[in-house]
C-alpha cells in the first residue's frame, strides 16, 4: 500500500504526462505540492522501490508509471517480537501481495510485521514487513528470524562464536542476546527484502519498559490508521512511551494555568472572556502576574524532561508561547536537558487590540468635572501596554545529538532540518489565523498550513509526531498529510472527540 500523499503524486505524474507527453520534472512536482525537491525526491524513490515508477538515471524527465509487475501472494504470519512461537505454514489468517520477483524460485518464503526499533541501523523499522525465507541454517553476519527456547521469536543479526551463539541487534543502545549452556535456538529463515509500509498499518506504541499497561490509559485510546489519540493527562500518557521513540514534538501547551479548572478545562476562560468587558478577548485569568509564569516554568519543566525522554537524540521539540511567557517555556526546556536552537515567528494577520485608555477610571474618581479633564488632557490618549499582537513566538528546542550532525542523522534520521522550499524558510512563518472558530470551537487553534511547514521542516515522511496538547487535533491532521504518524494526548473530552473525528477524516481537512 501506499500514502495518500504518494497516490496524489502519481495521479499528477499520470495526468500532466498524457497532457504534455513527457513527464513533470522535480521541481515541478515539488511547486505543485509545495513540497522540498528533496522531499520529492525521497517519495520518488520509495515509490520506484515499490515497483510504482520507473526512472532512467542522468536523464531528465524520464520518470514513468511503472507497468504492473506480475505479483504474488505470500502468507502474513504476524508480527516479529517477544511472544508465542510463531507457527510457520500453518493456514494463515493473511496473505499479502508483493513483486513476483521479489521470491526466489522453489522456495517457501512468509512475511512478518516489525515491531520495535532493534533493527534500526539495518534500516528495517516499526511498521515495516520483512520477506522471510523459510530454512533452519543461517551464515554469520545474516538477518534471521531466530526462535529462542521455542517461546521467543526476535529478529536479530546471527553470528556462531565459540562456545555461544550471539543475535546481535542492529542498535547500539540494545544488547545482544547471547545464548550458551545448552540454551535452545532455531532459525527460522532468512530476510530477504523489507517493504516499507508507510501509511498502511496502524502506529505500534511502543511501551516504555518499568511501566505497567494503564488499563484506563488502553480503554481510552482510539487508532485512527496512523494516529492514535489518547484522552489522558499527558503526564500518565507519556509513561507508554518507550525513550528515544518520537521524531518530533510539535505543541501548544496551556498557558492559562491558573484560570483552568482542575481537569484542564477552558470553560472557565472562555466564561472570564465573556465577561471581560472593556477588554473583551482578554481573559480575566491573563491578569500580568509573575507567579502564573513561574507556574507555567514548573510545569513545562516535568513535560520537558518526558519529552526528552521519548525523543530521539536530536530530536525538535517545538513549542507555542506567547511572547511575555516565551523565557519560561525556553528555560524550563533547557532546565530538563534540551539545547534551545533558536526563537522562530508565526506571523499572522493580528489579533484584537487589546490596549485600552484609563479615561473611564479617571471619570469615577471622586474629584471635580475640571481635575478630571485636566487629568485626562495630561494623559494624551495614551493606553496601556499592550500593542496589537502580530505575531506567536515558537521555541525551537533540541535533545543534545549522539555524535557529530552526520553521525546522529545516520543513526536516527534526525537533528537536521529542511529548508529549501519555493524559497529558503527563513525563522519567520508567515500564515494567516485560521477562521476556523465557528466549525472548530478551540480558543487557540493554529491553521493547517503552518503546522504542515513546521512538520515538513523538522521531520521527515514515515517519522512519528507527538503532541502531547492535542486540542483540536491540528498538528495530528498536518503530520498524516504529509505521511508521518502521529501520536496525541488529550485531556479535555470534547477536544479528544473533535480531534478523533478530523483525524479520521484528514484527507478532506
Amino acid at each position: 500500500m501506499i500514502t495518500p500523499r504518494k497516490k496524489r503524486i502519481i495521479e499528477f505524474i499520470n495526468s500532466y504526462s498524457r497532457k504534455h507527453g513527457f513527464a513533470p520534472s522535480m521541481p515541478e512536482i515539488a511547486k505543485r505540492f509545495d513540497l522540498a525537491t528533496s522531499t520529492v525526491h525521497q517519495h520518488l524513490s520509495e515509490l520506484e522501490a515499490g515497483g510504482h515508477l520507473k526512472k532512467e538515471k542522468n536523464r531528465p524527465r524520464s520518470i514513468a508509471i511503472a507497468e504492473r509487475e506480475p505479483m504474488i501472494k505470500i502468507p502474513l504470519l504476524g508480527t516479529i517480537a517477544a511472544g508465542q512461537p510463531l507457527a510457520l505454514f500453518d493456514t494463515p489468517r493473511e496473505t499479502i501481495a508483493v513483486p513476483k520477483n521479489k521470491i526466489p524460485s522453489l522456495s517457501e518464503v512468509y512475511a512478518l510485521r516489525v515491531v520495535g526499533n532493534s533493527m534500526v541501523d539495518e534500516n528495517i523499522n516499526d511498521g515495516d514487513t520483512i520477506l522471510v525465507k523459510h530454512q533452519d541454517t543461517a551464515e554469520n553476519g545474516q538477518k534471521v528470524v531466530a526462535l529462542i527456547d521455542n517461546q521467543e521469536a526476535t529478529l536479530k543479526k546471527f553470528y556462531k562464536e565459540r562456545g555461544h551463539i550471539r543475535l546481535q541487534p542492529a542498535n547500539k543502545t540494545i544488547e545482544p542476546i547471547i545464548l550458551r549452556n545448552g540454551r535452545d535456538v532455531a532459525i527460522q529463515g532468512i530476510v530477504l527484502d523489507v517493504i516499507r509500509e508507510n501509511g498502511a498499518a496502524a502506529i505500534s506504541i511502543p511501551e516504555h519498559k518499568g511501566q505497567e499497561k494503564d488499563k484506563e490509559l488502553s480503554l481510552n485510546k482510539i487508532i485512527c490508521g496512523d494516529a492514535t489519540m489518547f484522552h489522558a493527562d499527558c503526564s500518565k500518557a507519556f509513561k507508554l512511551l518507550a525513550k528515544n521513540s518520537i521524531d518530533l514534538i510539535a505543541t501548544d501547551p496551556p498557558y492559562f494555568l491558573d484560570g483552568m479548572d482542575d481537569e484542564w478545562s477552558d470553560r472557565k476562560l472562555k466564561s472570564k472572556a465573556a465577561k471581560a468587558g472593556a477588554i473583551r478577548g482578554l481573559p480575566v485569568g491573563m491578569k500580568f502576574d509573575p507567579a502564573q509564569g513561574k507556574k507555567l516554568q514548573e510545569f513545562f519543566v516535568r513535560v520537558s524532561v518526558e519529552a526528552l525522554r521519548v525523543l530521539k537524540p536530536g530530536g525538535f521539540m517545538v513549542v507555542f508561547s506567547q511572547g511575555r511567557l516565551f523565557h519560561r517555556i525556553a528555560v524550563a526546556a533547557e532546565d530538563a536537558g534540551f539545547e534551545i536552537r533558536d526563537m522562530l515567528i508565526w506571523e499572522h494577520n493580528g489579533g484584537q487590540g487589546k490596549a485600552f485608555t484609563q479615561n473611564h477610571f479617571v471619570k469615577k474618581m471622586k474629584i471635580s468635572d475640571e481635575k478630571k479633564r485636566a487629568i485626562i488632557e495630561r494623559l494624551q490618549g495614551r493606553k496601556t501596554p499592550q500593542l496589537r499582537p502580530k505575531f506567536e513566538a515558537i521555541l525551537l528546542a533540541q535533545k543534545p545529538r549522539d555524535g557529530t550532525f552526520v553521525e546522529n542523522w545516520l543513526r536516527w534520521r534526525t537533528g537536521l532540518v529542511e529548508i529549501d522550499f519555493q524559497s529558503q524558510q527563513s525563522t519567520i512563518f508567515n500564515y494567516k489565523k485560521p477562521n476556523m472558530r465557528k466549525l472548530i470551537d478551540h480558543m487557540t487553534i493554529k491553521p493547517l498550513d503552518l503546522m504542515e511547514r513546521l512538520v515538513q521542516v523538522f521531520s521527515v515522511p514515515g517519522q512519528t509526531v507527538l503532541d502531547p496538547f492535542t486540542g483540536s487535533g491540528t498538528t495530528g491532521v498536518a503530520a498524516l498529510r504529509n505521511d508521518r504518524k502521529f501520536i496525541g494526548f488529550e485531556i479535555e473530552k470534547k477536544y479528544f472527540n473533535i480531534a478523533v473525528s478530523r483525524l479520521k477524516n484528514h484527507e478532506k481537512t
